[in-house]
């Protein structure tokens, strides 16, 4: 079968479940998944990461991931409190959304400081904020930093940076040129 583009930029539940369950549909050419990026959608999304027979079941889990990433890099308090109460009720017997939901929790946890952050937890705080579930890139420590912060890089098609206060967790994220 060949590929089909709908070009369709407010898909509904409905759209979504046919996409997810044919391998050959597409709502865009390129940046589906920035498509996909709503509170809205994480019910279906989460319905199609539980689906072992969905042809996109690992694409809609990534896509979930990258969601939750965005939504905890950039303090979006609206998406993080209604992924908040998406995972209280989450009841999965999937192992990767189970994964899925601890990484939500701790993203939850890093918009709660103060609390102390140790090198081990900086790099932990610094794996889930700039790569998190299914993006690839390999984050560096910057060693030239004050000497109160963890400051961490991570160079993909863009360079990022990311600063994590030892004594409070509060951290600092931003692109650089």
């Amino acid at each position: 079968m060949s590929e089909r583009i709908t070009n369709n930029y407010n898909p509904t539940p409905d759209d979504i479940r046919e996409w997810g369950y044919d391998e050959d549909l597409y709502f865009m050419e390129q940046d589906e998944d920035l498509l996909l990026y709503g509170l809205g959608y994480v019910p279906v999304l989460l319905e199609l990461a539980q689906d072992p027979a969905c042809p996109k079941q690992d694409y809609a889990l990534w896509i979930l991931g990258q969601f939750a990433r965005e939504s905890a890099l950039y303090r979006r308090s609206e998406q993080l409190e209604g992924l908040q109460k998406v995972v209280v009720l989450l009841q999965t017997s999937q192992p990767s959304v189970q994964d899925w939901r601890n990484y939500v929790d701790r993203l939850l946890a890093y918009q709660a400081p103060p609390f102390a952050v140790n090198e081990q937890k900086a790099w932990i705080m610094a794996q889930d904020l700039l790569v998190g579930i299914g993006r690839v890139g390999q984050i560096n420590r910057v060693t030239e930093q004050p000497s109160d912060v963890w400051c961490f890089s991570l160079i993909t098609s863009i360079h990022e940076q990311l600063s994590i206060t030892k004594r409070t967790g509060v951290y600092t994220y931003q692109r650089l040129v």
